[in-house]
């Protein structure tokens, strides 16, 4: 049985980020995205994970969050979201063209009453 919070961070995960960390051309993203959003990079092909600077992700208070159609190319599978008090992880997977190709770890924290996605940590299967 899901509580509100875990259908809300799903609604975030299916709706919002999937959209867009993956599939927008946009330099905004929506307010669920918290303005110090941070996303580390593992290790690939000999160079050392790191954390990304991501000051390209700029929330846009106005931008209304509705979900988007996603491109028949790329899908995603949301089949975990661990809660805990106020702070929360959902894992994502990422295919391209069928080909598994990333698996997410999305972490989420309540501020002010919303859920907020303050980072992310990922596994490369693939490249493409």
């Amino acid at each position: 049985m899901s509580t509100p919070d875990e259908k809300k961070i799903l609604r975030i995960l299916e709706h919002i980020y999937a959209y867009d960390m993956y599939l927008s051309s946009e330099k905004t993203v929506a307010p669920e995205f918290h303005p110090s959003f941070q996303m580390a990079l593992p290790q690939i092909d000999g160079r050392t994970g790191r954390i990304v600077d991501t000051q390209w992700i700029k929330p846009e208070p106005g931008r209304r969050s509705q979900p988007k159609a996603l491109e028949e190319t790329t899908s995603f599978d949301f089949d975990v979201v661990d809660i805990t008090g106020k702070v929360a992880v959902g894992k994502v997977i990422v295919r391209m063209g069928g080909t598994l190709t990333y698996t997410d770890y999305i972490l989420l924290m309540k501020i002010d009453g919303e859920w907020r996605m303050i980072g992310k940590v990922f596994h490369t299967h693939a490249l493409r």
